[in-house]
């Protein structure tokens, strides 16, 4: 009884990592998707402006779920 409770617990685990890995992969994906949509919407000139503001934005909202979640 108990080594069936630990092995759904493996498989739990595993599938929460698979998940978490495929999140991440998708993220990465939009990350690099709206990197091309800035460069075709704002063109060559603008383009780094729009990125920067991107980053900013992803870096402030990262930086808040952080300390979030630390308390």
């Amino acid at each position: 009884m108990e080594e069936e409770v630990r092995f759904q617990d493996a498989v739990r685990k595993t599938i929460t990592i698979l998940l978490l890995l495929l999140l991440i992969i998708s993220i990465v994906g939009l990350y690099i998707s709206a990197n091309v949509l800035i460069d075709v919407w704002a063109g060559y000139k603008y383009a780094p402006v729009y990125k920067v503001l991107m980053n900013a934005a992803l870096l402030v909202v990262v930086a808040y779920f952080l300390t979030k979640s630390k308390g």
